[in-house]
């Protein structure tokens, strides 16, 4: 999913938590102290100007170098390259070190258009470099793309008028229809990159943590901070694993826990948003307006229209701006995707509350509302619009190339994976069906025969990121 609200605001929180945390001294900042001797000093401005820096058309806070990267960086024979890009704030006073923001999220979110200073104290702006990238595939980055094809499985997800959620895969019919989507889609988005379907394999989040240190290396600095928050947490426990000695720093905000498999990790993903869900709903029981507007009790009221919408997809009329109605239906897959969106902010589950108490009445404008907005439609053509910060390919892409969930030949995998499906029915109540996900992962090319297993990450004896801000 992708976590576009949480991203913004979760830097303010971890500022927030630093100054909480850490003594300061009234009306004044708190002073900051280097991340690493050896960076003191350097001039940023002067390499970046070395290696062809330019402004960043998309970000005029930014700097904008590109860097020359090994396609395998693990092949040493193989001399194939491509283009990665990285966009610098310079410090403006005294330099101490980058802080690096492994800040995207899905996988498939622009790290260099989303970025911004705004957020970072004046301390941390006067000392420190502050860098975006776009990871290979994504954005400035050498991007992939198959934009027709995802628009066209897209329609097909939004328009059904089935019993349409995933998780109801239950007969050999239904099942070998999700299966032949799946091949399906796969063939057609490799087939609309363009490229060597073999090159695929070379964009996953082993490559990204290489080429973050490709750009260290350009940079010449010995040390630096990385943040990374969701998916950006798998790139930094990955840099981290395989460059501890070059990191004075690390923050994880929303960590991935990357010990589990693709089966493990999914049915994790599951329980989160349900508890979440729960939460949100049992908060509105407890308070006095929403319970009243909800009309009764909210968890109830969800499990009752969740299950009317799995049987029978609910018709309603949608005003368009001529004043016109259209008779449209809302269906399992945009009830579960709307719930599932909204889950990420304080204010995205006040609006999917009052939606939902809405909903409840039998006006179901609300919820339709959210939805279009979540999955990028145009409310009155039901174009898709997509987003531009956020590639729905590399989503898959990046997922598949990392992990495959299963191990075996395709049919092993594709078999393992309604195995796993049909076994965890009914073990998370509600937005399950994530593990079904395999079977794309079983399609893609470059994806892994065996299951990826990741040692954790041990964390030596080094000094709290905030201590070393904020002494």
């Amino acid at each position: 999913m992708r976590k576009k609200i949480l991203l913004i605001a979760a830097i303010g929180v971890f500022i927030l938590a630093c100054n909480t945390l850490m003594p300061q001294t009234p009306a004044e900042e708190a002073p900051v102290t280097p991340a690493t001797e050896a960076a003191v000093g350097s001039d940023m401005a002067a390499k970046l100007e070395a290696l062809g820096g330019t402004a960043c058309e998309e970000n005029p806070d930014f700097t904008c170098v590109t860097i020359q990267v090994p396609l395998n960086h693990f092949d040493a024979a193989n001399t194939e390259t491509l283009d990665v890009v990285f966009a610098v704030s310079p410090a403006t006073g005294e330099r101490y070190g980058m802080y690096v923001q492994a800040f995207p999220g899905g996988p498939g979110g622009e790290g260099i258009s989303s970025g911004g200073l705004g957020w970072y104290p004046d301390a941390i702006l006067e000392h420190y470099d502050i860098v975006y990238f776009d990871q290979r595939g994504i954005g400035l980055s050498n991007p992939l793309s198959c934009p027709n094809t995802y628009k066209s499985d897209f329609t097909g997800y939004l328009n059904s008028s089935d019993e349409a959620g995933v998780e109801g895969l239950d007969t050999p019919e239904e099942q070998q229809e999700a299966i032949e989507s799946a091949r399906s889609y796969a063939e057609a988005c490799v087939a609309e990159i363009g490229i060597d379907p073999a090159k695929l394999a070379f964009f996953g989040t082993d490559q990204v943590a290489e080429d973050i240190e490709s750009f260290r290396a350009a940079i010449g600095d010995d040390k630096f901070m990385m943040y990374g928050v969701s998916y950006g947490t798998a790139v930094a426990q990955t840099y981290a694993a395989a460059h501890p000695e070059h990191l004075s720093g690390l923050v994880l905000d929303g960590t991935i826990d990357l010990t589990l498999n693709g089966e493990e990790g999914a049915l994790s993903q599951e329980k989160a948003f349900d508890k979440v869900l729960v939460a949100a709903l049992e908060a509105c029981n407890a308070d006095e307006a929403c319970a009243a507007d909800m009309g009764g009790d909210a968890v109830a009221v969800y499990d009752k229209l969740a299950k009317q919408i799995s049987e029978t997809p609910i018709k309603y009329e949608f005003p368009l701006p001529s004043g016109e109605k259209v008779e449209r239906i809302f269906n399992f897959n945009q009830w579960e995707s709307t719930a599932a969106y909204q889950l990420y902010s304080l204010s995205g589950r006040m609006l999917y509350l009052r939606a939902l108490a809405a909903a409840n009445r039998g006006d179901m404008i609300p919820m339709a509302r959210l939805a279009y907005q979540n999955l990028t439609l145009d409310p009155a053509t039901l174009e898709y619009l997509g987003d531009d910060t956020f590639s729905d390919t590399m989503f898959l892409g990046v997922l598949c190339t990392d992990d495959s969930f299963f191990s075996g030949t395709q049919d092993e995998k594709i078999e393992q994976t309604i195995a796993a499906g049909q076994a965890s029915n009914g073990t998370v109540p509600r937005l399950d069906g994530s593990v079904y996900t395999g079977l794309s992962c079983a399609f893609w090319p470059g994806s892994p025969t065996e299951v990826v297993t990741t040692e954790p990450l041990v964390a030596g004896r080094r000094d709290h990121f905030c201590t070393q801000l904020y002494t």
